[in-house]
């Protein structure tokens, strides 16, 4: 549900629907309607860029990406984790505005959490070494992507995903006390 095929009148009128239809409180709203631009943005991000590609199971870089995803956090190495459930909700969520036969979504609609969450942190693992270490030899070149966009890059998964963490923790998003699994959850929220 990403601002590229609605207007933001469009995407408050959608989610008050839905959230009404669904038994879910009314003040979500706001926040799923942020929740859908900032995942547009990542989105048009990765059209450009293909870092979930490049790091999926067909790309060819995922030979390093376990190696880059002990260094990645949405907050820096050392920074808060939320865990791999998170990154695999906002992953699969983000893959599902690419058409099905998109071999990005086709290189990664099997894979568990853990490898979904990896290819995320492998991203803000490849940011912090270039930051910090320099660029490592196996990785994903500054030739194909620049410092400075992978830092935009990294910067939008980020956003979403701590969205993402403080509408799970309003708990008001589910019915019921089961926690969905992350397929379901990123279904669920488009």
């Amino acid at each position: 549900m990403s601002e590229e095929y609605m207007s933001h009148d469009d995407a408050v009128a959608y989610w008050k629907r839905k959230l009404q239809k669904e038994g879910r409180p009314e003040k979500l709203c706001d926040k799923m309607v942020e929740f859908d631009r900032l995942v547009g943005r990542w989105y048009q991000m990765e059209k450009e860029m293909n870092l979930v590609g490049l790091l999926g199971k067909d790309g060819g870089y995922q030979g390093v990406r376990k190696v880059l995803s002990y260094d990645g956090t949405p907050d820096g190495k050392d920074g808060t984790d939320p865990g791999n459930w998170y990154y695999a909700v906002c992953i699969r969520h983000m893959l599902k505005l690419f058409p099905s036969r998109d071999w990005r979504v086709q290189g990664t609609e099997q894979l568990n959490d853990e490898t979904a969450g990896d290819i995320m942190e492998a991203i803000w693992g490849l940011l912090w070494h270039r930051q910090t270490q320099g660029p490592l030899e196996d990785a994903i070149p500054v030739s194909v992507i620049a410092t400075m966009e992978l830092r935009i890059y990294c910067r939008a998964m980020t956003c979403v995903v701590h969205l993402l963490v403080e509408l799970i923790d309003i708990r008001q998003y589910f019915v019921g006390s089961e926690w969905p699994s992350s397929q379901e959850l990123a279904t669920c929220l488009i």
